[in-house]
């Protein structure tokens, strides 16, 4: 912690093409071990991105650890409009493929504080939704159903789909059988529906599962007597 500290409140060095990626990839086991010590970090650090990063990292953690994050917003509260700016997207990032998450304690006192600036308004509202009434569901979907974005948020969307499970659900996990590591969630959404043809289309795809996830998929597969045969 105290090196990175010493590194990272160099603001001439936030541009350096290494840097800011070099020193959260030092501190970026703090974020288990000590993750009160990330938010001390992001205090001092001048560098956009390595504080995005930290708080990303905080916000993907909040169910398991949420005093850490809460902490993070109560720093975003207190600092520059810039940095508040790092930080939020930051947790944006983080809580992609969320439709609606526990609000933060600090999470008033970061709207409150929030004036003139655009970007960082756009990024409250954002985030208020989240800890309000939720992201609406086609947001959701599309996110999970989206090529192009991160896994773990595919995951993350297709897992608040299947919680909420609207109307086209098993339409939407259908899609993503042939999707490595959101198929293994796309079977737990399609065991909701009693229908043998699923059973023998799961059975047909054992395969493409990585062998780590196949367990499961075989729990599924036994779970309904119609499926037992495929």
């Amino acid at each position: 912690e105290p090196l990175g500290t010493a590194l990272v409140k160099h603001a001439g060095d936030a541009k350096d093409y290494a840097l800011p990626s070099m020193a959260w990839w030092g501190v970026s086991p703090l974020v288990d071990s000590d993750p009160m010590a990330i938010v001390r970090l992001a205090s001092a650090c001048e560098w956009p991105d390595t504080v995005r990063w930290m708080a990303r990292a905080l916000a993907e953690r909040m169910e398991e650890k949420p005093e850490p994050l809460d902490a993070m917003l109560d720093l975003a509260a207190k600092a520059l409009p810039e940095k508040r700016g790092w930080i939020l997207k930051g947790v944006s990032e983080g809580l992609q493929g969320w439709r609606k998450a526990p609000k933060p304690p600090a999470w008033d006192v970061v709207v409150a504080s929030v004036t003139e600036d655009e970007e960082v308004a756009a990024l409250v509202r954002e985030l208020s939704a989240v800890f309000g009434d939720g992201r609406a569901l086609d947001e959701v979907k599309k996110l999970a159903l989206n090529e192009g974005a991160d896994l773990a948020a595919r995951t993350a969307a297709l897992r608040t789909l299947i919680d909420a499970r609207p109307d086209d659900l098993r339409e939407v996990c259908a899609a993503l059988l042939d999707t490595r590591v959101v198929n293994a969630v796309a079977v737990q959404g399609l065991a909701l529906f009693d229908d043998p043809k699923l059973g023998t289309e799961l059975a047909k795809r054992y395969r493409r599962f990585y062998p780590a996830e196949r367990p499961a998929v075989m729990d599924v597969l036994v779970s309904r007597p119609a499926w037992v045969m495929a």
